[in-house]
């Protein structure tokens, strides 16, 4: 009589999908010169759960195969190159009421996010469109530490990266910062260390992947999380209050890996020195006041 086969336990997919947002912190400089770098932590499940929700939003606005961001403005070219002005001008009058439904779906589903802020040491224009990519790397390497750190703590395998495809099409700084952390567990450029390992090690995929925010509902929702926690920054930095991404926040304040005893675990800000410190502790004070 044959044996019946071992169960097995299931290795659920986890996936982390990440984009990029800009701000002005030197009104001398007048370019961005601020990185927040992060997105959602899903598995298959809460993947197809805010797939729904999403879908489900942009139905009742007749746009279920149209894209959603943050900044709304910058979708205009898209819309009109599918002869969609209308549903555009729609959409962006009424953006504050299909950013609200989403955050209160995204409260009932069960998934993290993580985020790393870097803001450029450049003082001039000329010098920071010099070193402006550097950042955005050294944003990538942050964040991606706290992914795999969630992985790990988690005991998860099967783990993958998707980014949204890069400005310029310059794709190989991530390749090249993710090859190392998965074979040697470090950055290529700065030679930091993972305090989780090497990715390899935890079951991650051997390469980074890349879509659209255009296309991908999960980036899409990374956008508005990351345009939200832009806000949040603003509100640190400018002394404002009451910005709808702040209010945003709140309702998925437990969606934050860590919150709300260990928020450094989904949140990076490096400093070191005077200066850099005037920079993150009133981001630090507004994230405990948020999420704490």
């Amino acid at each position: 009589m044959n044996k019946p086969p071992i169960a097995r336990n299931k290795v659920t997919k986890i996936k982390w999908y990440a984009d990029f947002s800009e701000l002005i912190k030197d009104k001398n400089i007048n370019i961005p010169n601020v990185i927040i770098f992060g997105g959602i932590i899903v598995n298959d499940n809460s993947e197809h759960q805010l797939c729904s929700v999403i879908s489900t939003i942009k139905s009742q606005y007749k746009a279920a195969n149209f894209p959603l961001k943050w900044c709304f403005e910058d979708l205009k070219r898209y819309y009109q190159s599918n002869n969609e002005l209308r549903l555009y001008n729609k959409l962006n009058k009424e953006k504050n009421n299909w950013r609200n439904r989403i955050f209160k779906e995204l409260k009932k589903i069960d998934f993290k996010f993580i985020i790393s802020i870097i803001k450029c040491r450049a003082k001039s224009r000329k010098s920071l469109k010099k070193t402006k990519e550097k950042v955005i790397r050294f944003a990538f390497v942050m964040a991606l530490q706290k992914y795999g750190f969630y992985v790990k703590n988690n005991h998860m395998k099967d783990a993958e990266v998707i980014l949204d495809w890069p400005p310029g099409n310059k794709k190989q700084i991530f390749e090249i910062e993710y090859r190392n952390a998965f074979y040697e567990g470090d950055s290529a450029h700065y030679k930091q260390r993972y305090d989780c390992g090497a990715l390899k090690e935890l079951g991650f995929n051997d390469s980074v992947l890349f879509s659209s925010t255009n296309e991908c509902s999960m980036l899409q929702i990374s956008d508005l999380i990351v345009g939200a926690f832009r806000d949040l920054l603003v509100e640190a930095l400018n002394n404002k209050s009451n910005l709808p991404g702040v209010n945003l926040l709140k309702k998925i304040k437990d969606k934050l890996y860590g919150a709300p005893k260990n928020l450094n675990y989904g949140i990076s800000i490096p400093a070191n020195g005077n200066s850099d410190q005037s920079f993150s502790n009133p981001i630090w004070k507004k994230i405990k006041e948020v999420f704490g």
